[in-house]
């Protein structure tokens, strides 16, 4: 299974690597941060590996193993984008760019050490969405 070295999400001014190994992303309450961990979430979910909702995720896995041109990596971030746009709907998502050449990579500060290294870099913002709900509960009393 391949690993991803680094993620990055941009909302305005604010970066954020993650560097994920063994999976594990921190907790937070914070509501910015948790739509930025949604985004995180989606990306490294591939299709079908939640069994109760085999349509989440954004497959990067099985995108990223075809040829690694600029016209695919082009099309593997319009579609990570469109399925970011499904799956995290408090984040608007403004753009999402594929950085595979490592003097790309060392200008951001990473050191791909000749390994295979994607950077997925999203910028997005943060959406507030307010649930509402009513609910009418009718006396099951009968008056007589």
């Amino acid at each position: 299974m391949a690993k991803f070295s680094t993620i990055s999400t941009r909302q305005g001014n604010v970066t954020g690597v993650f560097r994920i190994l063994g999976g594990r992303v921190p907790v937070t309450q914070d509501y910015g941060q948790i739509v930025r961990q949604q985004i995180v979430d989606a990306l490294v979910t591939n299709a079908k590996e939640r069994v109760m909702r085999p349509d989440y995720g954004a497959d990067i896995q099985s995108l990223l193993f075809d040829g690694a041109d600029s016209l695919v990596r082009a099309d593997v971030a319009s579609t990570v984008k469109e399925r970011l746009g499904i799956l995290v709907p408090r984040a608007t998502i403004k753009s999402v760019t594929l950085i595979t050449e490592p003097t790309e990579l060392s200008i951001r500060g990473i050191d791909s050490d000749g390994r295979n290294v994607v950077l997925i870099d999203v910028l997005y913002a943060t959406r507030l969405i307010e649930h509402s709900l009513a609910v009418v509960v009718q006396n099951g009393a009968s008056s007589g």
